[in-house]
């Protein structure tokens, strides 16, 4: 499960992580229950803002009597953030640092799916506007 600011750029990561082949859930405010539930694995790719917002969204995974893994993407201005979530975890919090060249195979891969996505988000659209068009 990967957390994001909003719900754009939640369904935006669900598409392209989709696209690399790699099976998601995409969870924002208009699911059920249910449907947030399902995985006990968490990746905040955009940190919250609090500590409190925090907390709620990697305790999902331990919901339902699971065992999960949190994974926290972690820039420069987020730093005073992570700080503060290593003084308050009650477990060890391990931390890995990105090579460059990581992240460069990475942006050039996203840049490669951009029309990709474009699709898939044009498809949708139409999607909901002909079964918007069918239900009148």
């Amino acid at each position: 499960m990967v957390f994001t600011q909003t719900k754009k750029q939640a369904h935006r990561m669900h598409i392209l992580l989709g696209l690399m082949g790699l099976k998601v859930g995409e969870l924002h405010g208009n699911l059920s229950q249910t449907q947030k539930t399902e995985e006990p694995q968490v990746i905040n790719f955009t940190m919250p803002n609090t500590m409190k917002h925090y907390i709620h969204r990697v305790g999902r995974t331990a919901r339902t009597c699971r065992v999960g893994r949190s994974v926290s993407m972690v820039g420069e201005t987020e730093r005073k953030m992570l700080k503060a979530i290593v003084r308050k975890a009650k477990t060890p919090v391990n931390s890995r640092v990105l090579a460059q060249e990581v992240i460069s195979k990475f942006r050039e891969l996203i840049e490669k799916l951009e029309k990709d996505v474009y699709a898939v988000r044009r498809l949708e659209r139409e999607e909901r506007a002909m079964a918007y068009s069918e239900a009148q």
